[in-house]
């Protein structure tokens, strides 16, 4: 009975409640990095930032 005292003893409900607290945290960082590589995807496709790409590897070259 001692082993199950000590699993009953445990502090669940604080472990659990930081586990889902930085779940929660993590989904709203990695819908910043979305977001980010979203914008990235869309300067980078942009006509602007293709012709400066060609200008670059022509000047390079």
């Amino acid at each position: 009975m001692d082993a199950l005292d000590k699993i009953n003893n445990l502090p669940i409900n604080p472990l659990l409640e930081q586990a889902t607290s930085t779940l929660a945290q993590s989904e709203k960082t990695m819908q910043h990095v979305q977001t980010t590589l979203d914008n990235l995807n869309k300067i980078t496709s942009s006509q602007s930032m293709q012709q400066l790409a060609r200008r670059y590897a022509d000047d390079a070259a």
